[in-house]
């Protein structure tokens, strides 16, 4: 029942909350935004730490430990993609490394919680 109707739900509705944010970054540099008075990296960074809001939010509130992991594996994704660039020390890297290491925490105690309730 879990490997069939609700892993594979969760992880896809995960992908959908990052596809999401991905989308408007690529609708917002379509229309030539470039980030005004912010710059695109703190844009970047306020949409990494939102998209983790976001799943912290749903994985807490209905004990869901599969859905941040969707999270964790994209922001594991923009810091690896991130450190390949020319500058290694980039801080956007970093927030996706720190908010991947928080969401796997909100993953854990969602599972802890999960364990309990049951």
């Amino acid at each position: 029942d879990f490997m069939t109707y609700y892993f594979p739900f969760s992880l896809y509705l995960g992908w959908i909350t990052v596809d999401t944010a991905t989308n408007f970054v690529v609708l917002f540099v379509d229309f030539g935004y470039t980030g005004a008075d912010l710059g695109a990296e703190n844009w970047a960074m306020i949409l990494v730490f939102a998209t983790a809001i976001i799943g912290s939010v749903f994985s807490l509130l209905r004990w869901d430990f599969v859905y941040p992991l969707a999270l964790v594996w994209a922001l594991l994704a923009i810091y690896s993609k991130r450190m390949m660039e020319e500058v290694a020390a980039d801080t956007v890297a970093n927030a996706a490394l720190i908010t991947a290491f928080a969401m796997a925490g909100v993953a854990l105690t969602s599972f802890v919680i999960r364990l309990r309730r049951t």
